[in-house]
């Protein structure tokens, strides 16, 4: 049977979360660029006037600023994310180190 260790547990989830934070911070770059080319593509559909060709997520038609509020969406989703699953991690690594140690029970 496998034996698994809390802490290791916490140390395994607090690495993933690390992994996750870090991708949506190496990723800035292509979301700026995700953002200008919206922009841009934004500027030549109101140029041509037809600006209701596209719509954001909730139906609404789109505007220069639905570029950047898709990257705020995930930027916070992932940063969540990668939160929840640090407190996950802390919370098992103190759990782990209190449960695990026999001195505060005695």
């Amino acid at each position: 049977m496998v034996d698994i260790h809390l802490d290791a547990l916490a140390s395994t989830i607090n690495f993933v979360a690390g992994i996750v934070l870090a991708l949506d911070a190496f990723t800035a770059k292509w979301k700026t660029g995700v953002v200008r080319g919206w922009e841009r593509l934004f500027e030549v559909l109101k140029a041509a006037g037809k600006p209701d060709i596209l719509d954001d997520p909730s139906g609404k038609p789109a505007t220069s600023q639905s570029g950047e509020d898709w990257a705020d969406r995930r930027t916070r989703k992932l940063a969540v994310f990668g939160f929840l699953l640090l407190a996950l991690g802390f919370a098992l690594d103190i759990y782990s180190k209190v449960a695990g140690n026999p001195s505060l029970f005695k």
